[in-house]
C-alpha cells in the first residue's frame, strides 16, 4: 500500500513538473513499474498518422502487437466501457474480456482520454496466475487523472506549432501545390492537415464532374489506420453508400451539417449504418467553390458528438475555401503542364522558370490574366529590349466605362461578370508577344512590344469596338452592354523615361478620352499631359 501511495504522489508531481515528453512519459512508466513489481508498463497515443509506444525504461517501446492491434485494444475498451484484458500470439492481439473478470491473460488495458483524442491508453503486462490484480486496476484508476494531465500537455506542447504551419500550408496554395507533382498524393496532405489542425478524425476530398454529374471520392486523410484491412473496407462503403450530404452541399452551395449523422433521416440507411460501422458521431459537408465554380466537397467527420456553432460553421467554411483554391492551383498547374507551348511562351516572357508559384503571385485571382506586378516586371524587360535595339513600345491603358452603374442594378458579381468576359475578350485582342494584365479594379494595360504610337492607337480602337459590339452574358439569361475607353502612350528611346513615367502618359490620355465622354481612343505624344 506504501509503494501505492508513493507512485500516486510522485505521479502526480511529475504530472505537473516534469518535462511534457517521451522521455518524460517513460520515467512515469518506470515509477508505474516499479510501485507494481515485476509488470511492462506501456503507454499508447495518437500522433499525427499513427500510434506511438511508450514503454518503460526496462521494456521497451515493443508492445507486441502492430498499430492495427492497439486498434482494436483500443475499440475494445471503448465497445466494453471498461479497462480489458487480453493476449498476444504472433503479434496478434486476442482474448479479449473485462479485466476484473478475466483468467489467463497477460494484458490489462485502461483508456487515458483527453480532450485532443479519445485513444490514449495504459497497457500493462504481467504474469498474473489467478486473474487481473484488484490492486492494479485500483492503482490505475487512481493514476488516471495524473496521466491524462501529463499526456495532455505532451501532445499539446508541439500542436499549437504544427496546426499554424499546417493552417499556413493550406492558406497558400502555391505551397502546397510545389510539396508535390502527383495530384492525389498533395490532395491527401491537405485532407490531412484539414483532419489534424481542425481536430477531425476523417476528412474526405471529393472532386465533383460536372459533365457526368458525379461524385468521386478522391483521397482520404492520412490516419493510422491506412496500412489496415479496415482502411481498404472504409473506403469501399464510402465511394458506395449513397451521400445524400454531398450531393445536398453540391446542389444548394450550403453547407450540410448532421450532429447525429447515425440516426439522421435524411441520410440513406446504408450511410446511417457506415457511420455506425465507422463509430461516427458528427459530420458535415462543405462545398468546395473557387470564383462561383463547384469542385467538389470537403467532407469531415468526428468520433465526438459536435453540435457545429455559428463561430465554428464560419471558421470550417473558411477552411473550404482554402481548400477550394489549393484544388483549383492544382488544376492550373495541370493545365499549364499539359501545354508545352504555353509553358514556352511564359519562360520567354519572364525569361526565368516555369515554376507554378511564381505563375500564380502574378496571377490576377478574378480574370486568371496576369496582374500588375506581372505587367511591371514586362515593361521593364521591354524597355530594356527597346533601348538596346532601338525598336518601338507602345502600352494602351484601357478603363470600364459606367461598372458601377452595372454594380448598382445588377449586383457586384455581375461586375465581376462583366470584368470576367472583358478580361477574355482583351486576352484575344493580343499579338503573339503582347501581355495584357488588370491592373487596377476596372483597368487593364496592355504592353504592345514593336509597336509605336500609332499602332497603340488602332489596336486601343480595335479593342473598344470589339467590347462595344459584343453584349456580355449575366446569369438569368440577362445581358449587358459595357464601353471602354482606352489612352495610348509611346515609350521614347531618347529619353530616361522609365515604366512609372510610361504609365502616367497612358492614363492623361486616358483621361482626355473620358473628358470627351468616354468609349473613345485617345494617344498623347511624349511630353503631354492633360491638366
Amino acid at each position: 500500500m506504501r509503494d501505492e501511495f508513493n507512485a500516486l504522489r510522485r505521479v502526480a508531481e511529475m504530472a505537473r513538473r516534469a518535462e511534457a515528453t517521451k522521455e518524460g512519459l517513460r520515467s512515469v512508466g518506470d515509477t508505474i513499474a516499479a510501485a507494481l513489481g515485476d509488470v511492462s508498463v506501456y503507454f499508447t497515443y495518437a500522433t499525427e498518422r499513427d500510434w506511438t509506444v511508450c514503454g518503460d525504461s526496462r521494456s521497451g517501446d515493443d508492445l507486441g502487437t502492430g498499430s492495427t492491434g492497439v486498434w482494436l485494444v483500443q475499440r475494445q475498451c471503448e465497445l466494453q466501457g471498461c479497462p480489458v484484458a487480453f493476449n498476444v500470439r504472433d503479434r496478434r492481439v486476442e482474448d479479449f474480456a473485462p479485466a476484473a473478470k478475466a483468467r489467463g491473460r497477460c494484458y490489462m488495458a485502461a483508456r487515458l482520454p483527453i480532450s485532443a483524442s479519445p485513444s490514449e491508453m495504459i497497457i500493462v503486462k504481467g504474469a498474473w496466475k489467478g486473474g487481473i490484480p484488484p490492486r492494479l486496476l485500483r492503482l490505475v484508476s487512481m493514476l488516471t487523472p495524473s496521466l491524462q494531465f501529463f499526456l495532455e500537455r505532451m501532445l499539446d506542447a508541439t500542436k499549437g506549432e504544427r496546426q499554424r504551419n499546417q493552417m499556413v500550408a493550406l492558406a497558400n496554395p502555391a505551397q502546397v501545390l510545389t510539396a508535390s507533382k502527383d495530384t492525389d498524393a498533395t490532395l491527401e496532405k491537405v485532407a490531412t492537415a484539414v483532419a489534424e489542425s481542425l481536430d477531425y478524425e476523417l476528412v474526405s476530398l471529393d472532386l465533383w464532374d460536372e459533365t457526368t454529374q458525379k461524385l468521386t471520392t478522391r483521397v482520404i486523410n492520412g490516419t493510422r489506420w491506412e496500412e489496415s484491412s479496415l482502411y481498404a473496407e472504409w473506403r469501399e462503403m464510402l465511394e458506395s453508400v449513397p451521400d445524400w450530404p454531398a450531393l445536398e452541399s453540391i446542389s444548394t452551395r450550403q453547407p450540410v451539417l448532421m450532429p447525429d449523422a447515425q440516426h439522421d433521416e435524411r441520410v440513406h440507411e446504408a450511410g446511417r449504418r457506415f457511420w455506425q460501422f465507422l463509430m461516427v458521431v458528427s459530420t458535415a459537408r462543405f462545398p468546395l467553390i473557387f470564383n462561383d465554380e463547384v469542385l467538389g466537397t470537403l467532407g469531415l467527420a468526428s468520433f465526438r458528438p459536435r453540435s457545429f456553432p455559428k463561430e465554428e460553421v464560419q471558421f470550417l467554411q473558411s477552411v473550404a475555401t482554402q481548400a477550394a483554391t489549393a484544388l483549383k492551383a492544382m488544376q492550373m498547374y495541370k493545365k499549364l503542364a499539359d501545354s508545352e507551348e504555353q509553358l514556352r511562351l511564359y519562360a520567354e516572357q519572364l525569361q526565368a522558370s516555369v515554376e507554378i508559384q511564381h505563375r500564380l503571385a502574378r496571377t490576377d485571382a478574378l480574370t486568371g490574366i496576369p496582374n500588375r506586378r506581372y505587367a511591371e516586371e514586362v515593361m521593364d524587360a521591354e524597355i530594356a529590349r527597346a533601348l538596346r535595339s532601338g525598336t518601338p513600345l507602345s502600352i494602351v491603358m484601357a478603363d470600364v466605362d459606367g461598372l458601377k452603374r452595372v454594380n448598382d442594378e445588377y449586383g457586384h458579381q455581375a461586375g465581376d461578370d462583366v470584368l470576367i468576359r472583358l478580361a477574355h475578350l482583351a486576352r484575344t485582342s493580343c499579338r503573339r508577344g503582347d501581355t495584357v494584365a488588370r491592373f487596377g479594379g476596372d483597368e487593364f494595360l496592355f504592353v504592345l512590344a514593336g509597336a509605336d504610337l500609332r499602332d497603340a492607337e488602332r489596336f486601343g480602337e480595335r479593342f473598344r469596338l470589339k467590347v462595344e459590339r459584343q453584349p456580355i452574358p449575366l446569369k438569368g439569361q440577362t445581358s449587358v452592354r459595357v464601353r471602354v475607353s482606352a489612352g495610348a502612350a509611346q515609350f521614347a528611346n531618347s529619353t530616361s523615361q522609365g515604366p512609372s513615367d510610361l504609365i502616367a502618359l497612358a492614363d492623361s490620355a486616358l483621361y482626355a478620352a473620358k473628358s470627351a465622354g468616354g468609349n473613345t481612343t485617345r494617344a498623347l505624344p511624349v511630353g503631354e499631359r492633360v491638366a
